[in-house]
């Protein structure tokens, strides 16, 4: 096992990693936030379940996005992060810039989302639990910013080391619109 963080096999498990936080993070979007029908999953029948797993993606995807964005190196072992490709990736010196800059563009998101995740999510800071404020808020839009860098950042490094374009997961999108169309016609009584 090459245990270097720009080895294949390095960048294939980073790729995957970034794969599944944009389905998580796809997931919550097209169930709830572009979804024609979503009253029908808050309403009062359904309300409580889907909010409750509404809450859990966008945990779940804030959560991942976090761990992509962890210090290059913790407690002498070293993470498979975005600051860790840029710091130790034996890169040339013109593509470590590139990376460098669409990491500077991820962190407009990853900055503004790490108190909430390491204050609320990783861990149940007392001052922050008792607050009662609401945590992790970002600008409409940041979301779609974001993810279209780490799409840049995951596409770059996927060439550079696996010689190929790494594709994300795009059937989450196809999967809602499924389960929706089953879940309206079940409501309705359609067979």
């Amino acid at each position: 096992m090459n245990t270097s963080v720009d080895s294949v096999e390095s960048i294939e498990k980073f790729c995957v990693l970034c794969d599944e936080l944009f389905s998580v993070w796809q997931l919550r979007k097209y169930m709830f936030d572009e979804n024609p029908y979503v009253d029908l999953l808050t309403g009062p029948r359904h309300g409580h379940f889907f909010l409750l797993l509404q809450n859990t993606l966008q945990e779940s995807w804030i959560y991942k996005l976090g761990k992509l964005h962890d210090p290059a190196v913790q407690n002498s072992s070293m993470n498979l992060s975005i600051p860790c490709l840029v710091e130790f990736g034996k890169w040339h010196p013109d593509f470590k810039s590139k990376l460098v800059k669409i990491q500077n563009e991820m962190k407009v998101l990853s900055e503004s989302l790490r108190n909430v995740r390491n204050k609320v999510w990783a861990h149940n800071d007392l001052k922050s639990v008792l607050s009662e404020k609401s945590h992790g808020a970002f600008e409409v839009g940041q979301d779609e910013l974001y993810f279209q860098a780490l799409r840049n950042f995951t596409s770059a490094v996927s060439e550079k080391v696996l010689g190929y374009q790494f594709d994300y997961t795009d059937m989450v999108q196809n999967d809602v619109e499924i389960f929706m169309n089953d879940f309206v016609c079940g409501i309705a009584g359609i067979k």
